[in-house]
């Protein structure tokens, strides 16, 4: 990052990949994929939110049957590479929880809000930071199982790894990623940056 004191930065790093990543048409003649993603990255601004794309195979949402659902819930699972989680929605009896406000008290309930707001954390120290090395990056994102969920900032495991396993700038990614972290370690995240992020969570 050039600028890591610069919000507007962070905030556009944050929100590059809930910008451009979107899940967009189907591929075709007029929905090529790769001019898609070259159209939104040649109009990215860094924004307060993320922009959202319209996206037609969700339009008719409410109208879509439970078989449906479970066809695209399949298929998400094998796009991802993860065939034993498309194996156990095919196999499971049980079927997705409506949407109410029951179900929501239990997700709570369940995922409790973090016990420690950004402000209380102590200011980190630039000279007794953890450091870490290329390889330790390159080893704890080629963990990720295949289908592992992204953050709020829409990037997930898969399209790290992807950008990694480059042939032409993976090493490139991988020194950039490796100093991204290094920089976050060592409390280089803009203190309203930060607690914007937690509060996302």
């Amino acid at each position: 990052m050039s600028d890591p004191a610069s919000v507007t930065n962070w905030l556009g790093l944050l929100h590059w990949g809930g910008s451009i990543l979107q899940p967009a048409k189907r591929g075709g003649k007029r929905h090529n994929l790769s001019t898609t993603l070259k159209n939104r990255i040649s109009s990215f601004a860094a924004a307060a939110t993320p922009v959202k794309i319209a996206d037609s195979r969700h339009t008719n949402s409410q109208q879509t049957n439970s078989d449906n659902k479970l066809c695209q819930a399949v298929a998400a699972k094998l796009e991802d590479g993860n065939l034993t989680a498309a194996i156990r929605l095919l196999m499971s009896d049980e079927t997705p929880v409506p949407s109410s406000d029951e179900s929501l008290a239990k997700l709570r309930d369940k995922h409790p809000a973090a016990s420690v707001k950004a402000t209380d954390l102590p200011i980190p120290s630039q000279t007794g930071c953890i450091l870490v090395e290329e390889s330790e990056v390159r080893r704890a994102v080629l963990s990720f199982p295949p289908g592992s969920a992204g953050g709020p900032d829409g990037l997930r495991p898969q399209h790290i790894r992807d950008m990694l396993l480059c042939r032409e700038a993976g090493s490139e990614f991988l020194s950039a990623l490796t100093a991204f972290v290094n920089l976050v370690l060592a409390g280089g995240c803009p203190i309203d940056v930060a607690q914007s992020s937690l509060a996302a969570v």
